[in-house]
């Protein structure tokens, strides 16, 4: 397996993607957009994968029937190689939030989270994926990381990760930890897609936007991570303010050369 390389698909670009030839290696569908369409065709023929907004994996609740019915439908129909959504909280007692809310980092989330994902998986018949989020705050009362965390969902429920590098900038900026040493213990072992994403900043809170270019910073973190993981689907995740194909496929190229760099440069370091 070689790495591959994908774009967030945008209505806004459905005629020109039939153009893009061998750029693209796979698109990434929000299936909640799609809810109630009875046919959803591509305007070319890829492999996709799913990344829903609002199953609050972490809420308390249990999954929303009539969503992972609509999940299940799409799931059927465009046969993704897997679904995805965030370790966060989207609605609490039949609220939707609006927003992804953070977790707290227990022992009482791994059961809570696992569970949910082994139904999920037996649904939707594909593998699943948990992503990390930028959070703005964060909640009293955690036992352990949310690296950790992410490592114990791993092994209780078989789920694989989707490492969120403009996630990891935002909180490392907003929270003042290093993200090399966070990504020193993430379970990379266990990562099958990346995130690369813009941000911007809002007084002093850096934003996790999706509206502007991916930063250096992001591209440094993704340089450091190619260096230490097998072969990846790299996502670039651009779904506000999108701006012409042309030009995420310019990011795109971007992205390619610096997991080429990464690897070459790891690989180097390995052999001297």
């Amino acid at each position: 397996m070689s790495d591959r390389f994908g774009l967030l698909y945008d209505d806004t670009f459905h005629r020109e993607m039939a153009h893009a030839g061998e750029e693209v290696d796979f698109l990434e569908i929000i299936p909640d957009r799609y809810f109630g369409f009875e046919a959803f065709d591509l305007p070319i023929q890829l492999p996709v994968v799913l990344h829903s907004l609002n199953l609050s994996l972490g809420s308390e609740e249990v999954l929303d029937r009539a969503y992972v019915a609509e999940l299940r439908a799409i799931a059927r129909r465009l046969r993704p190689m897997w679904a995805s959504d965030h370790l966060a909280v989207s609605h609490l007692g039949g609220v939707d939030l609006g927003l992804l809310s953070p977790v707290r980092y227990d022992t009482a989330a791994v059961t809570r989270i696992a569970d949910k994902v082994t139904e999920l998986q037996d649904q939707l018949r594909v593998p699943f994926l948990i992503e990390n989020i930028a959070a703005y705050v964060r909640l009293p009362g955690s036992e352990f990381s949310e690296t950790e965390l992410l490592d114990r969902l791993v092994q209780a429920s078989g789920c694989g990760l989707l490492l969120d590098l403009n996630n990891v900038v935002v909180n490392a900026a907003n929270h003042g930890f290093d993200p090399y040493a966070y990504l020193s213990n993430f379970p990379l072992h266990a990562v099958r897609e990346i995130h690369i994403a813009g941000h911007r900043l809002h007084g002093a809170l850096y934003v996790d936007s999706h509206a502007e270019p991916v930063s250096e910073s992001v591209w440094q973190l993704l340089r450091f991570v190619s260096g230490r993981i097998g072969p990846v689907h790299v996502l670039l995740e651009r779904d506000d303010d999108v701006p012409p194909l042309n030009e995420l496929l310019a990011e795109l190229a971007v992205a390619k050369a610096v997991v080429r760099d990464g690897r070459s440069t790891a690989a180097q370091t390995s052999r001297s």
